[in-house]
């Protein structure tokens, strides 16, 4: 969400992020055994939200099909997720990459 957000392509609905993850699984050193479970992404998204690192969209801009799909902004600063996760080896290369575009 953090590549998203700085694209200024938030908010986004839970396949988006599956989607740009996905895209950038390639950079993690940390072993992937198959591919990220919606519904996973979903909880985790709420724990961000419950936790105010993210916030739900208007309700009015739920889903652009109508099937009432929430979308998620960050709440705090590109930058305070970069520095948080820049020191976790796992995703570090992720991070940097991410740096590198902003």
């Amino acid at each position: 969400m953090t590549q998203l957000s700085l694209a200024g392509e938030t908010p986004v609905h839970t396949g988006q992020v599956i989607r740009a993850t996905t895209e950038h699984l390639e950079s993690v050193t940390a072993d992937t055994i198959g591919k990220l479970d919606e519904a996973e992404v979903n909880r985790t998204l709420n724990r961000l939200e419950a936790d105010d690192f993210v916030e739900m969209a208007d309700a009015d801009n739920t889903s652009p099909v109508g099937k009432g799909r929430p979308a998620y902004s960050l709440n705090v600063g590109v930058d305070t997720v970069l520095e948080s996760l820049g020191t976790d080896d796992d995703v570090a290369p992720l991070v940097d990459e991410i740096s590198s575009e902003a």
